[in-house]
């Protein structure tokens, strides 16, 4: 309890008495809600009287006043599921008399809800709203407004006090590509965006880069987090790298794929063969055929001798792929000096290619030895087995491989074919040491031989 000072006014009447009237101004606060007043009267020390006043009136009869207490939705986490139910509650609090609700979809007034109200131990009102609907897509975006009022706030021209919240819908992630083409130059950096629009976000591990239907792993490439999305960043490009890019990004709802886009790299001619040797005789003529891979592919050859760098011709090459070109030079050989190296080398817009074809022009000579032989068996208890060897150069003529076998300190022959693969005899058994060798009809003393291999066969 504690003082409050009061308009004090005085009046004698005209026969000495007097009458005192103490006028006290109150505003009212929330917190005198219920409150006790006492004013008492005292005559010197003769005389005391007190008269209590208890104030049990509405709280909020001056403008001043903030209630009903401002309302609160809880239940909302943030997002909701399409096509699943919304379970959201409004609250308000210290009404007297009892506050309205009413909840409001960006400001129109709502279907049904449910309403609940009770009493406080101090005599005021709570009130609760509960809002609960099935929500589509529709409602992604959409402002959800619980508004109290009452009659008090009305009679003072006051506006609803309210409380919001923005519906966010969860959906799975639309994944698109911006570029459905693109064309770039050989050895330059190039980036691809993946545009993701999803909530939830995917998580980076969510997000995945196809070329060709087949994933890209990602320590080949360098892939960066971009707003909204992925940037995959392929580094110094490569013909190989051409193809279709496509990107997939997922999160609880469910697996977004973009379209493909086109990534087309422009490149010099190039020649994608070894040397090519040929074996031709005086009086002969050598066709020389040169493949060259090319994009754009509008390429012009040119042949010339590797020695002396001297021209043979200029052509312009003929389409017959993708990105391939052919051109054939016939050189009639007619002298010694025709032999050697010969070069076709290709030119389009992107510059001179850095892989030539290069021919060697030899004359006759005998097969060259096979190489690189192996056996193949599926087991070691049966005679499955067949030896493979790589041709060497032909010398010019049509060679005959002949399959030997170790006898003692000497090779013998055990069978020939036009082709250096033998299939094993079943009465091999033991340690088989072999070698095959290659010869012509015209020399056939002359035999150049593999390096000889060894397998171990058990007897049945």
């Amino acid at each position: 309890m504690h003082d409050i000072p009061g308009m004090i006014q005085d009046y004698t009447y005209p026969n000495q008495t007097g009458k005192r009237t103490n006028l006290l101004r109150l505003r009212i606060k929330r917190d005198m809600y219920r409150a006790r007043l006492q004013c008492t009267v005292a005559l010197d020390i003769i005389y005391t009287e007190s008269i209590n006043i208890f104030m049990d009136f509405n709280i909020i009869l001056i403008s001043i006043a903030v209630l009903p207490l401002q309302p609160q939705i809880t239940g909302y986490t943030g997002t909701y599921d399409v096509d699943q139910y919304l379970t959201v509650t409004c609250s308000s609090y210290g009404s007297r008399p009892t506050a309205k609700m009413t909840w409001l979809v960006n400001g129109k007034a709502a279907g049904n809800f449910e309403i609940m109200v009770s009493t406080d131990s101090d005599g005021t009102n709570t009130i609760k709203g509960i809002f609960s609907h099935k929500l589509s897509r529709d409602y992604d975006g959409v402002n959800l407004t619980c508004a109290v009022t009452s009659s008090v706030v009305e009679a003072a021209g006051m506006l609803p006090f309210t409380d919001s919240i923005t519906l966010l819908a969860t959906y799975a992630p639309n994944v698109t590509i911006a570029d459905k083409r693109m064309v770039v130059h050989e050895n330059v950096n190039v980036s691809i965006k993946c545009q993701v629009l999803a909530r939830p976000m995917p998580a980076r591990e969510s997000i995945f880069w196809f070329r060709g239907g087949q994933i890209i792993p990602q320590n080949l490439y360098m892939d960066t987090d971009s707003e909204n999305g992925t940037r995959l960043n392929v580094i110094y490009i490569q013909r190989s790298d051409e193809g279709n890019y496509s990107c997939t990004a997922s999160n609880r709802i469910g697996i977004g794929r973009s379209g493909n886009m086109e990534l087309i790299v422009l490149y010099r001619p190039r020649c994608t063969v070894n040397v090519q040797k040929l074996a031709v005789g005086l009086g002969q003529t050598a066709g020389l055929d040169c493949t060259l891979y090319a994009n754009p592919s509008n390429v012009t050859t040119r042949w010339s001798y590797q020695q002396t760098s001297r021209l043979i011709r200029n052509e312009t090459a003929k389409k017959i792929g993708q990105d391939l070109t052919y051109s054939r030079l016939n050189i009639f050989i007619d002298s010694v000096d025709k032999y050697g190296y010969v070069s076709c080398e290709g030119e389009n817009s992107e510059g001179v290619g850095d892989h030539s074809c290069d021919f060697e022009i030899v004359p006759p000579g005998y097969p060259e030895a096979p190489s690189d032989c192996t056996i193949s068996t599926n087991s070691t208890n049966h005679f499955d087995a067949i030896m493979t060897c790589n041709p060497g150069f032909d010398g010019g003529s049509s060679p005959v491989f002949e399959l030997q076998r170790l006898d003692g300190q000497s090779f013998v022959s055990l069978s020939n074919s036009t082709n250096p693969q033998f299939r094993l005899e079943s009465t091999m058994y033991g340690n088989i040491t072999m070698r095959v060798c290659a010869w012509d009809i015209v020399h056939p003393d002359h035999k150049n031989c593999s390096g000889v291999i060894s397998v171990i066969f058990n007897a049945t």
